[in-house]
């Protein structure tokens, strides 16, 4: 008997989304994620990375084939369906989407909106309970001591940990980063990509990230997914590729040690 642990966190099947007839975001795209692994997508803008990622939380839906996310299929959700998913589902942008004229502690805790009535106007309408689990939050991150500071008074790096911390307090199963240090130094992009691995390492979650930087990806993941013109062109395991190999996902050549790592997976 197949139980839900059996059942992979993220189920691409044959998944085709057209815009309009001139715009293939995805094409036949088919794609198993197990539960609790780090997978990276690579590509260049307009390949389909970001596409994915909304098609997994709801956000997006296919024009064909099926989406199976904790077992359930999404494409068959509405309403609370969708909501409950996204429960279980936590989403880290590029761009932090955070309020910036409020606390740290109070972005954290909107993470918790969707189990709550009725809007909240201000930190301290939200229970106590979930004050302390938002501090527990940003403890985890690094910025307990930050709690009570507007947010756009942090640095870029603090302010995307402040977004993962909102992103735990869901307590998800599934973690997606769209472009999550495209905008950070690289001191703060290692340290962001440290900080999502060392969690999801302790929380067991799967991770579903794009990235562009093709030395971060290879460092961060245990599987890289190469995108081009919205089709999986490269699918391996992360330390069997070298970087010329995952250069080739953005059609640049350069010579490959064919001593440095196994050929990888190149999908047709």
């Amino acid at each position: 008997m197949t139980t839900l642990g059996d059942t992979p966190a993220i189920a691409f099947a044959r998944v085709t989304k057209r815009f309009n007839e001139s715009v293939l975001g995805l094409d036949d795209v088919t794609l198993t994620v197990p539960r609790s692994q780090r997978v990276v997508l690579l590509g260049l803008s307009g390949s389909g990375k970001s596409t994915m990622l909304r098609h997994v939380n709801g956000l997006q839906r296919p024009t064909s084939g099926t989406i199976e996310v904790l077992g359930r299929d999404v494409g068959g959700l509405t309403g609370r369906g969708v909501r409950d998913l996204r429960r279980h589902v936590g989403f880290i942008f590029q761009n932090f989407h955070l309020v910036g004229s409020i606390t740290a502690l109070e972005n954290v805790c909107t993470g918790l909106l969707g189990s709550l009535r009725g809007p909240r106007l201000g930190l301290w309408m939200y229970p106590r309970s979930y004050r302390r689990q938002a501090l527990v939050q940003l403890d985890r991150v690094g910025l307990a001591d930050r709690a009570f500071q507007r947010t756009d008074t942090l640095s870029g790096g603090q302010q995307q940990r402040v977004a993962i911390a909102r992103a735990l307090i869901q307590r998800p199963s599934v973690l997606l980063a769209d472009e999550p240090v495209a905008s950070l130094d690289p001191e703060s992009s290692a340290q962001v990509l440290e900080l999502i691995t060392k969690i999801s390492v302790e929380d067991h979650l799967t991770v579903l990230c794009s990235l562009h930087q093709v030395d971060l990806a290879l460092g961060f993941a245990e599987r890289i997914v190469g995108l081009r013109h919205g089709r999986v062109v490269l699918d391996d395991l992360a330390d069997r590729i070298s970087r010329a190999q995952a250069m080739t996902v953005y059609g640049a050549g350069g010579d490959t040690d064919a001593t440095a790592a196994p050929a990888p997976t190149l999908v047709p």
